[in-house]
């Protein structure tokens, strides 16, 4: 369980930081002396602010990881084809040996 916590990744870490920020930011904004549509707006600001961040972010990871999943799944074809042709190669191999043998028994038979 404690690997489960210590797994996380970047993405984890970015996001807990935008979480933290926005809680900090929010009570900064609620303490500091100003009236209550003032706070309003700001905290209104600051979240939109923060969503604008986040919905950046999660574009920038998603390109990031898109990448490599296209560079795996272009190999998993190769490798497919690849191992399509291994099996019909192995196909016509094991066609051919059942015929030379088939020949070989029927030539003895006749002896």
């Amino acid at each position: 369980m404690a690997d489960e916590c210590r797994g996380g990744g970047s993405a984890t870490v970015i996001l807990s930081l935008l979480v933290g920020a926005a809680i900090g930011g929010s009570i900064a904004l609620l303490l500091a002396p100003s009236s209550g549509q003032e706070t309003r707006k700001k905290l209104q600001s600051s979240g939109d602010e923060a969503l604008d961040r986040l919905h950046a972010m999660l574009g920038d990871a998603e390109h990031k990881l898109r990448e490599p999943l296209d560079e795996i799944q272009e190999l998993l074809r190769d490798k497919k084809e690849i191992f399509i042709a291994a099996v019909e190669a192995g196909k016509q191999a094991a066609k051919q040996q059942a015929d030379k043998q088939q020949a070989e028994h029927k030539k003895s038979a006749k002896a």
